[in-house]
């Protein structure tokens, strides 16, 4: 149990505050996604606000035609990294 609150302590990604960065459209397929995850790729905060946006019903159809190896990697680090506490 210690070790896990030390975890939560140390976490290097803290959630961005609502008034850090602008609000970006959702994206409608996968190229507009990962054309939008290029502008933040070194900020994870800023990622998971955006992703945050996207409802998972609708990565189904963002994803018909295309998923990229590194865009599903950026994904699953975020979701890691904000969603699994």
């Amino acid at each position: 149990m210690e070790l896990l609150n030390q975890k939560n302590e140390t976490h290097d990604h803290e959630e961005p505050s609502s008034s850090s960065s602008q609000t970006v459209s959702i994206p409608s397929n996968s190229f507009q996604l990962e054309a939008d995850l290029r502008k933040p790729k070194n900020h994870p905060g800023t990622m998971y606000k955006y992703l945050k946006q996207i409802k998972p019903d609708m990565y189904l159809k963002i994803f018909l035609n295309s998923l990229e190896p590194e865009i599903l990697n950026q994904l699953l680090q975020v979701f890691l990294s904000f969603y699994i506490k």
